[in-house]
């Protein structure tokens, strides 16, 4: 079977576009044209996911592996994240760092795969879980924690959900120049 790439090589010559990969795209003239969600996305959205998804990755393994290290030193200095909202379940903090590191399995498969589609699905796949992450503790103040220690928390688990957004906006933009001439050569109206 032929790769994404593969499918895509031959989209200029009017063939080799798996259907399955286009998207509908308006263009600025309100023509729909087609655009290939198996195109690759920017060096620095990859670089994103790898940022974002790495630390995800790691922590959770360390919550699969060691639930009770996990509780006690997560995130491997003070203040003690976890051990902020005792107490202690080893079941919890293990499906906890199984949530952590599928979220960043997902996002570092995205970015080594780097076409849109993977992209943009790792990407909701996280918004999943961060969106609820940080609204828990934006309104749920750990007992563990100071006032400052709870609003860096907060704003550090924000800001995750924020890169995320802009990842997913930036795995949405074509360089310039690339895409054009792949929509003139594939018979679309040029946008």
């Amino acid at each position: 079977m032929a790769s994404s790439r593969d499918r895509l090589a031959g989209a200029g010559q009017g063939e080799g576009v798996d259907p399955g990969l286009v998207t509908p795209v308006a263009g600025k003239d309100g023509v729909m044209n087609q655009e290939p969600s198996c195109l690759p996305t920017p060096l620095w959205v990859r670089i994103g996911l790898v940022a974002v998804g790495l630390p995800n990755a790691l922590a959770g393994l360390w919550g699969v592996l060691s639930p009770d290290g996990f509780y006690d030193n997560f995130p491997g200095w003070d203040p003690r994240l976890v051990a902020a909202e005792p107490p202690f379940n080893a079941h919890l903090a293990a499906d906890a760092g199984a949530g952590l590191l599928a979220s960043g399995v997902v996002l570092l498969a995205a970015a080594w795969l780097a076409d849109r589609r993977s992209v943009r699905l790792a990407l909701v796949a996280f918004a999943v879980f961060a969106v609820p992450h940080a609204a828990y503790h934006a309104f749920n103040p750990a007992p563990g924690l100071s006032r400052a220690e709870d609003g860096l928390n907060v704003a550090f688990l924000s800001f995750a959900v924020l890169a995320a957004t802009v990842l997913f906006v930036g795995a949405r933009s074509t360089p310039v120049g690339r895409d054009r001439g792949r929509r003139r050569r594939a018979g679309a109206t040029p946008g």
